[in-house]
């Protein structure tokens, strides 16, 4: 039998009249009196601590508990757990309800920091961007930076040091294989002095085009230079026509 129903037994034992007791009007003796309170209080204390053992060591901390309380001795009997319906106690005693959440502890200290984890995957690509502003442009570079001129005379050299030099031009009339050169002259002329020249072989007689590249090199004291432009054949002189130049100093 439940524990529970132990002590109501007890408790209802007051109301009955034992006819071996011996004792009149039903009523029982002192002693008899105080062996039924002993009795009691040894089993609901029992109980009661088998219930708070139960609850201390299994039962969550959202549990509320329900019981009786005995107005004779203040014991507690008929303890349930969250019942959707309570025991009921003997008409002289009060229900009473409670859970076991206490109050809240204080915040422990921090960890220790983690260790670092494993680097992840490299993720998707992301879409393109839009497109940048333009740019401002960007200074000349170190690069060719040619003068034009048309005509047997070409540009001229007003600064000592090496230019690259080319030439386009048409030839009409040689009657015979030549040469035409390029050169560049300082002082004025008569006595001018030739400062460097190159030369290109014309391999055939007739009307044909000629083009010349080359390096002239103007010594420092010898600016500024003249550069001309001319074609001989076996025979004497050929005049070039439609003469192009393309002149950039060097470096």
């Amino acid at each position: 039998m439940p524990k529970g129903h132990r002590v109501q037994a007890v408790f209802g034992s007051r109301r009955r009249t034992s006819a071996s007791s011996g004792e009149e009007g039903g009523s029982p003796s002192p002693l008899k009196k105080l062996a039924i309170l002993a009795a009691a209080l040894v089993v609901s204390t029992g109980a009661f601590v088998g219930i708070s053992n139960a609850v201390a060591v299994s039962s969550p901390p959202a549990t509320v508990y329900t019981g009786c309380v005995s107005q004779f001795g203040g014991t507690l009997y008929n303890v349930t757990s969250s019942p959707a319906k309570p025991k009921s106690c003997f008409f002289h005693d009060a229900q009473v309800s409670w859970n076991q959440t206490g109050t809240q502890g204080v915040a422990g200290a921090t960890g220790a920091t983690g260790a670092a984890g494993a680097t992840g995957a490299t993720g998707p690509a992301g879409p393109a961007g839009p497109a940048g502003a333009t740019g401002a442009q960007g200074p000349a570079g170190p690069g060719f930076n040619f003068t034009t001129a048309s005509g047997t005379t070409g540009p001229t050299l007003s600064q000592s040091g090496t230019y690259f030099v080319v030439v386009k031009a048409h030839i009409l009339s040689a009657t015979s294989p030549g040469n035409c050169f390029v050169e560049a002259d300082t002082g004025s002329f008569p006595p001018q002095q030739q400062v460097d020249n190159f030369l290109t072989p014309v391999p055939q007689a007739g009307s044909f085009f000629v083009s010349l590249s080359g390096m002239l090199v103007v010594p420092s004291g010898e600016t500024p230079a003249t550069t001309t432009m001319g074609c001989a054949d076996n025979t004497g002189n050929i005049q070039p026509t439609d003469v192009s130049w393309w002149v950039s100093p060097v470096g």
